[in-house]
This record gives C-alpha cells, sequence and structure tokens, in this order.
C-alpha cells in the first residue's frame, strides 16, 4: 500500500512536470540572437553580436570606434531573433546611447522584458539640449590637445577637429541630440569655456576622453547628470577642485573612480544640491586639500568613514551647509590638518562623537561649528595648544560649555 502511494505520487509529478513542460514549450518568449548586421547598418565595419542572459533578462553589446569606420552614430538597425508571437519594437532603427528595452510576447499573452546595453568603447558620448539656430560649443580649449572625429547628431556630416577653435556647431530645430567623439581630445573643461555648459545634459560613455588637470571642469553644468557605467580615464589628474561645483542636477554613479593619483578635491561638490551617491571606496589618499567639498551638497548623507585622509592639511568649510551629512568620521586622521575654519558651520544634522581626533596641528578653527544646530558631543580633550584663530568657535550652535575645548592662546 505504501509502495502504491509513492509510485502513484511520483506518477503525479511526472505529468505535472511534463504538463509545466509542455506549457513552456507550446508559449514560448525568448529573444535568441540580437546583432547588428554591417548589411543592415552601413558604416559597420562587421556583424556585432549581443551576449543574452535569459536570466537575469539582458543583452549586451559593446562596440569599439574601430567598427564604425570613420563614421560615429549610435543608432543602429538590430536583427532579432526571437521565441514567441512578437517582439517589440521590432527591428526598426534605434538610438541606443541609452539603455534599450524589447518586449518578446507568448501566444497566451505573457510576455519577458529584455534590457538592451551598449557600450562605446573608446567613443565619447553626451547628450545635449538645444533650441532652434542655437550653437554647442565644446568646451575645448588653448592648451588642449585635439585631434578627433565628431558627429553631432542632426544627420550632418562628421567633422574632423584638430584647433580649440572650431568645436562649434549650430542646430536648425529644437531637440536633444547625441554628439558622438572619438580620436584624441585631451582637455574638456567649461569652467574654461562656459558657454554651453547649461546644454549638456548626459554623458553615457567616456571614452577615450581626457579631462585635463585645471579643475571646475564641469562647473555650472546645472542640467548635468552622468549616466555612463565606465568610468573616465584619470590618469595624470591630480586638481579635481570645482569639478562638480554647482551642477544642482547632477547625482550619478562616479562609486568606481580611480582617485589615487588626486591631490586637490576642494569644493568638488559645492553646491550639488542633488548628489547623493556612494563614494566609500575612493582612494583620497594623496588629497591634500579638501576645503569646502560638501559645502551646500544639501542631500550629502554617505558613509566616507574610511577615507584616508591623512595627508590632507585643508579641511575648512568641508561639510558647511551640508544640511543632511551625519556620519561617523570619528575614525578619521586628520593630523596633518591645519585649517578647520567654519568645518561644520550650519551643518544643522550633524552630530557624531569626535573624540578621537588628533588637532594637534590645527591653528584655525574659527566658526568651526556655528549655527550647528545638533552637534552637542564632548570635545574638551581636544589639544588645542596650537589654534591661534577660535573666533565664534561655535556661535549660535548648542554644544555644551563643558564640553567645548580649553582655549588657551585665541580669543574664544
Amino acid at each position: 500500500m505504501k509502495f502504491r502511494y509513492v509510485q502513484i505520487t511520483l506518477l503525479g509529478m511526472f505529468f505535472l512536470f511534463a504538463s509545466c513542460s509542455n506549457k513552456e514549450i507550446k508559449n514560448p518568449m525568448e529573444i535568441t540572437s540580437f546583432k547588428f548586421e554591417a548589411e543592415k547598418n552601413p558604416g559597420l565595419d562587421r556583424d556585432i553580436v549581443g551576449v543574452i542572459d535569459n536570466i537575469s533578462e539582458t543583452i549586451s553589446v559593446v562596440i569599439s570606434d574601430k567598427d564604425l569606420e570613420k563614421h560615429l552614430f549610435t543608432t543602429f538597425t538590430p536583427s532579432i531573433k526571437f521565441e514567441g508571437v512578437k517582439v517589440y519594437p521590432p527591428d526598426v532603427k534605434f538610438d541606443f546611447s541609452d539603455p534599450a528595452e524589447y518586449v518578446v510576447y507568448s501566444k497566451n499573452g505573457d510576455f519577458k522584458t529584455y534590457s538592451v546595453d551598449v557600450l562605446f568603447k573608446d567613443i565619447f558620448i553626451s547628450k545635449w539640449k538645444v533650441k532652434v539656430n542655437e550653437e554647442v560649443c565644446l568646451p575645448i580649449y588653448n592648451g588642449g590637445t585635439y585631434d578627433f572625429y565628431v558627429n553631432w547628431g542632426d544627420g550632418t556630416t562628421d567633422e574632423h577637429i584638430r584647433n580649440w577653435t572650431d568645436g562649434r556647431h549650430r542646430y536648425t530645430a529644437s531637440d536633444k541630440y547625441t554628439i558622438t567623439i572619438t580620436g584624441k581630445i585631451q582637455g574638456f573643461n567649461f569652467g574654461e569655456v562656459r558657454e554651453s555648459r547649461d546644454k549638456i545634459i548626459d554623458i553615457s560613455s567616456w571614452g577615450n576622453l581626457k579631462l585635463g588637470n585645471r579643475g571646475s571642469h564641469f562647473n555650472k553644468c546645472t542640467n548635468l547628470n552622468i549616466s555612463s557605467k565606465d568610468n573616465p580615464n584619470l590618469k595624470g589628474v591630480t586638481n579635481m577642485s570645482g569639478m562638480f561645483s554647482g551642477c544642482t542636477k547632477f547625482n550619478g554613479n562616479i562609486s568606481d573612480w580611480d582617485m589615487s593619483n588626486v591631490t586637490n578635491i576642494a569644493g568638488m561638490f559645492s553646491r550639488a544640491s542633488s548628489f547623493n551617491q556612494d563614494i566609500s571606496r575612493w582612494d583620497v589618499s594623496n588629497v591634500i586639500n579638501m576645503s569646502t567639498l560638501f559645502t551646500e551638497a544639501t542631500l550629502f548623507n554617505q558613509d566616507i568613514s574610511g577615507w584616508d585622509v591623512s595627508k590632507v592639511t585643508n579641511m575648512e568649510a568641508l561639510f558647511t551647509r551640508a544640511t543632511s551629512f551625519n556620519q561617523n568620521i570619528n575614525r578619521w586622521d586628520v593630523s596633518s590638518v591645519t585649517n578647520m575654519k567654519g568645518m561644520f558651520s550650519k551643518a544643522e544634522n550633524f552630530n557624531q562623537p569626535l573624540n578621537d581626533w588628533d588637532i594637534s596641528k590645527v591653528r584655525n578653527m574659527s566658526f568651526m561649528f556655528s549655527a550647528a544646530d545638533s552637534f552637542n558631543q564632548d570635545i574638551s580633550p581636544w589639544k588645542v595648544e596650537k589654534v591661534t584663530s577660535c573666533r565664534l568657535f561655535n556661535y549660535a550652535g548648542v554644544l555644551s560649555p563643558a564640553f567645548r575645548p580649553n582655549f588657551t592662546a585665541c580669543n574664544f
């Protein structure tokens, strides 16, 4: 009897799985092939085949500048093979500068959505929003090195740029345009060339771009965000001061940037009021100047407790008006810092212990906790013998008198 029960159960399971299997066969919905064929895409040097992952429902395609001959474009007609009744959109021309979605449908109405991500290797791709008869001026400048091809994204002929004075183009219609660049472009800076900084809205691929070493690279690019999944080549870059200063919409993922050679990040996110990304893995071990780094970065509140700040000498206004920041940075090695003026001024939510800090070299602590509405931690053990400026140290703040350092060489 027991044997029959098991036998019947197993037989039932067999029919169950067979039924499920038959259902899958009757109603398939998978993309089996996704590629860009050279025959369908004039200017493409060879067929480019995508890698399909049916588990994650993603398709990855890599295109390099060598695949595009001398023509630069991000619009392709894919060739799609699939199991199912239809795929949408069909194999028609599409702009792949941003991730695309393709949906395959089965007979019974079920569907599966694939995300298609095209990586443009060695191609710098940016998107700009312009009005009719407006001009885009690339932020290339006297002192940079340039020898590149640019496609302005409006159907005009690719242009070969060798001189910094030639990077201009006028558009005849209001729209968003994808500009693609390949070749040598060393020096890209909106602090130097400010004319079109309100028009750039996205960077989707860094390609071979080298930003240069003048700082303020995207200064006041108020509409910029960065969707790129690759990272810029930062080899030789030591100065990133003011890089995203005033970029009020910027909140791009820059967590894996190689910061190991950078010495100056002063004001890098000052007034970047939307920025709140994880940058905990940044190697800032060579940074000397962090002044105004997060000044008025009002949303930033990420864990940066693991940063090596042992070489930093200037932390003036580091978190001034960083109204959301409230992370524990008590482990920071601040033993080289000499200037902490206004460091937490008007950082209204900050209230973390700082008692382990070695501030023995600090000379300026003026306004350090001025109007810091929440800070009330015991920092009385601090050795402040070298502090010569402590004016309005915690003016309009809530720090208890018993928790204040014992200043002896300055007027409190």
